[in-house]
């Protein structure tokens, strides 16, 4: 697996201008990793403001693909509908979906037998297109073409997920500490397992076991892990048993029932938290300790009625608050705190503002990029807005 042998994200912005140009990009950065997010490098192939609305649609498509492809060659998960919402793409989204569907329908999936010949290039867009257009209910005919034939196309994908983790074109994905074999960057999905790989049920007693070897595992000692995916329900202990992982530089956390992170506290290095599916977080306090903190992302975070700490995040670059698919429209009390984030350049609000103020984001007015969700009596105007910051998106 491909590490990023410390290329820095201002590494990434010097290689110059990639607006618009995906496949470009791709050609400069295949199999070299920085300290980025995917939704960096979709945000740098993405088209510029002033073409025309159908040649954007094309242009984040092409983008959203190539990060995929991108992604694999460095050994990381592909890019999903959420990191192309992070990078900028708002109201595109279902115009871009809808073309990634387009496409797929008309690519030449490689039967089973087929994949181990596919050349790399066909097998990256190949998955790409599978993971950006499978929320699309018709993707199982477009795999398949045969409805009754689920247990074929459950097949068919772990059959293309093998073939590209044997070229190290995908993460290992780890579920049991006896696994880890010193990586750098993981996947860890621990729980919500069910059966093991012969298909025999996991005994309620081991999954138990599972999640307790990992929280030793994080509480002995610091790891190599410099890049931890938390990709199933991330149980309170377990987030708690991160204190130790001092070395981390990213933590991405899909889902659980963490009420506080207040183990990044003990992370000097940690500069890019992810927290996903963050339902039960009623305390951030702890992210004031986070000074390396440069990218930071809240999700659901419906339980969170004091976000003041976020003021005192002056180093962050990239911030989004958002709800997750399928949820409902976040809310939060105040974006006041944006007057104390003097280092943002990029800012996704997916959420609606209850006291309706938006004059923060005048202090704001240097943003590169600012993506706001329109709200009725929201002050001032989103037309006001957009005529004192440039880098508006709504």
């Amino acid at each position: 697996m491909r590490q990023s042998n410390g290329r820095t994200r201002e590494d990434f912005v010097a290689l110059g201008s990639f607006r618009g140009d995906a496949r470009r990009l791709y050609a400069a950065t295949r199999g070299q990793d920085w300290d980025i997010d995917l939704w960096d490098w979709i945000a740098a192939a993405s088209p510029p403001l002033e073409v025309p609305p159908i040649d954007q649609v094309e242009s984040w498509v092409w983008a959203w693909l190539y990060c995929s492809r991108w992604a694999g060659t460095v050994g990381r998960q592909p890019a999903y509908i959420y990191h192309a919402m992070r990078a900028g793409i708002g109201p595109l989204i279902d115009a871009a979906h809808d073309r990634i569907v387009e496409i797929a329908e008309d690519w030449r999936w490689p039967a089973i037998d087929e994949l181990e010949s596919v050349d790399d290039e066909t097998l990256e867009t190949t998955y790409a297109l599978l993971v950006a257009a499978e929320l699309h209910s018709d993707l199982f005919f477009i795999v398949t073409d045969d409805h009754p034939a689920a247990e074929r196309q459950r097949t068919w994908r772990l059959a293309l997920t093998l073939e590209l983790r044997s070229r190290g074109q995908l993460p290992r994905t780890f579920t049991e500490v006896s696994e880890y074999d010193g990586a750098e960057r993981i996947e860890l999905a621990a729980t919500q397992l069910y059966t093991d790989v012969f298909g025999r049920v996991i005994p309620r007693s081991r999954l138990k076991r599972i999640v307790d070897e990992w929280c030793d595992f994080f509480e002995a000692s610091t790891t190599p892990i410099r890049y931890l995916s938390i990709r199933s329900r991330a149980p309170k202990r377990l987030v708690a048993a991160l204190r130790g992982q001092t070395q981390l530089r990213g933590l991405d956390i899909k889902w659980g029932d963490y009420d506080t992170v207040s183990a990044v506290s003990e992370m000097p290095q940690l500069w890019n938290l992810n927290l996903g599916g963050a339902s039960g977080l009623t305390d951030i306090t702890a992210l004031r300790s986070a000074g390396a903190l440069r990218v930071l992302a809240l999700e659901n975070c419906w339980r969170l009625t004091d976000m003041s700490a976020l003021g005192d995040l002056h180093a962050v670059e990239e911030f989004s608050v958002t709800s997750g698919m399928g949820s409902g429209l976040l809310t939060i009390p105040s974006i006041a705190f944006v007057r104390g984030m003097t280092g943002l350049r990029r800012l996704s609000l997916g959420a609606r503002v209850l006291d309706e103020d938006y004059s923060p984001l005048l202090a704001r007015s240097d943003l590169e990029e600012l993506w706001v969700m329109k709200q009725r009596n929201m002050r001032p105007s989103l037309e006001e807005l957009g005529r004192r910051i440039p880098g508006l998106r709504a």
